[in-house]
């Protein structure tokens, strides 16, 4: 099976180029690994927000956000309210139910990515839970504005359906 879930809902192996100028790692670029996904050069129009990656491994998954920073008042002004309530929840809290943990510690502030300016928060839960974080995306409203889902990991390919399943 390719890397496409359906005509609707991506998965894509591609990495960006990530540069860091603030506390807490350095810069990192990495090249384009799949052909089907969008270039990351600086003239690609990238996906609409929200930004997501994921590693889903046996024990334990791991979310990436970015958040970005350098919004615009035209921008903010034509945001939809769920996509400014995801933001709030992801970034306002340290803890998503009984499970769900965001490392601040590991938090990345000033991080470009495809030109865009933002901070990178890194979110974890144990894997037996995706069948929680699933309802929860689909309750706060990404499920309607995610059309990718980047993500690794043996569980990317063992939780394809259930994505596929919050999709429709």
């Amino acid at each position: 099976m390719g890397p496409h879930f359906n005509q609707d809902l991506d998965v894509c192996t591609t990495t960006m180029s990530v540069t860091c100028n603030g506390g807490g790692g350095g810069g990192v670029t990495s090249s384009q690994s799949d052909p089907e996904c969008p270039s990351t050069s600086s003239t690609s129009v990238f996906p609409s927000m929200p930004w997501f990656g994921m590693d889903i491994g046996g024990t334990l998954s791991k979310l990436v956000y970015f958040e970005p920073k350098d919004i615009t008042p035209d921008e903010a002004n034509s945001e939809i309210e769920t996509l400014k309530n995801i933001r709030k929840y992801l970034t306002k809290n340290k803890a998503y139910g009984s499970t769900g943990h965001r490392d601040t510690h590991l938090q990345m502030n000033d991080v470009q990515i495809g030109g865009r300016r933002g901070i990178l928060h890194f979110i974890r839960f144990p894997t037996s839970e995706m069948s929680h974080f699933l309802e929860l995306a689909k309750s706060k409203g990404m499920a309607t504005l995610v059309t990718t889902v980047c993500a690794t990991g043996g569980g990317a390919f063992k939780f394809e359906e259930s994505f596929r399943k919050v999709s429709t």
